[in-house]
Formats: structure tokens, C-alpha cells, sequence
């Protein structure tokens, strides 16, 4: 999938939902026109940023929450997520990420499926939301 903002950035999400196989379950890179993050799961547990301006690549230390009993899928992602989540109804607070997150993934999840079918670019707009939805 390839968003293009307004502002002129440019995102893109490669999801291949068969990847344990491979020597990481997750890679995730971030490059911008300073240069670029990257890391892997499980890998070495460092993010490298490497900068455009020299070529020289420092790994940094990442470091895990040590609240995550069992890595399990998603490299705890989904325990830490349903944790957050039941501690926000115990104490009575709104949870981290509510319906209106969840509402924008569908749809930019949506859109991305109708570009690959009709072989367009997709506007959001075209789900008749705005912003404040």
C-alpha cells in the first residue's frame, strides 16, 4: 500500500501475512530525506539509523518491555495491546486507541483493497469521511 499525503509525504505498508518462515517475522524501515530507521523481530534487537549526509549507519539499542510474559505473535504486540486496553477499564480511563483509530485503519485498509482491484489511486474522500470522523 502507498499513502500520499497532502503535505507531500509519502508512506508506504508491505504486509505479508506468511512471513514467520523467513529469518525475521517482522522487518519495519522508516526512510525519510535525512536517511533511514530500521530494525527487525526477532532480530538483534538494535534500530539502525543510518544518515544520506555521510553514510554512516548507528545501531541503537532497543530495548523490550519486560511486562510481556510470552512474545508470542505480533512480538507481544497483541498481549501488550489487550493489557492496556483492560487496565483503561478497570480504572475508568478512555483506552489508548479507541473507535476513531480503528475507523481510519478500516478505511485506509478499505482503500488499499479498491486500488489493488480497480488498479487506481484511491482518495479517502471517497469513503466520505472527514477528519473529525
Amino acid at each position: 500500500m502507498i499513502a500520499d499525503y497532502a503535505n507531500g509525504v509519502r508512506a508506504s505498508l508491505d504486509l505479508c501475512m506468511f512471513a514467520e518462515a523467513g529469518r525475521n517475522e517482522q522487518e519495519i524501515v522508516a526512510v525519510g530525506s535525512l536517511g533511514k530507521a530500521e530494525t527487525s523481530l526477532p532480530g538483534d534487537g538494535q534500530v539502525y539509523v543510518g544518515r544520506r549526509s555521510d553514510r554512516v549507519v548507528t545501531p541503537h539499542l532497543a530495548t523490550m518491555d519486560a511486562s510481556v510474559a510470552h512474545a508470542g505473535f505480533h512480538f507481544g504486540a497483541s498481549f501488550i495491546e489487550v493489557a492496556k486496553f483492560c487496565e483503561a477499564v478497570r480504572d475508568g480511563r478512555p483506552p489508548e486507541v479507541g473507535v476513531r483509530d480503528g475507523l481510519w485503519s478500516v478505511v485506509i485498509g478499505a482503500a488499499a483493497h479498491r486500488s489493488i482491484d480497480e488498479q487506481r489511486s484511491v482518495l479517502i474522500s471517497e469513503y466520505a469521511l472527514d477528519r473529525n470522523d
